[in-house]
């Protein structure tokens, strides 16, 4: 899936944090298990880039 500036997903709803796609979300989507070896290595990657600040907005 692309990313926005904020490096976060395209798909990402930011009101609820959650998927905005899920039921149709494209098969790359599909075959990510959160917790799996990949997920762990993404994350450990994001991880090395240091601190972000991600802009969220509470209504």
């Amino acid at each position: 899936m692309a990313h926005g500036d904020d490096g976060w997903c395209v798909a990402l709803d930011r009101t609820h944090m959650n998927c905005g796609i899920y039921e149709n979300r494209p098969a790359v989507c599909r075959r990510f298990f959160m917790g799996g070896p990949y997920c762990k290595a993404i994350r450990a990657e994001y991880a090395k880039q240091g601190p972000r600040s991600i802009e969220i907005t509470l209504k």
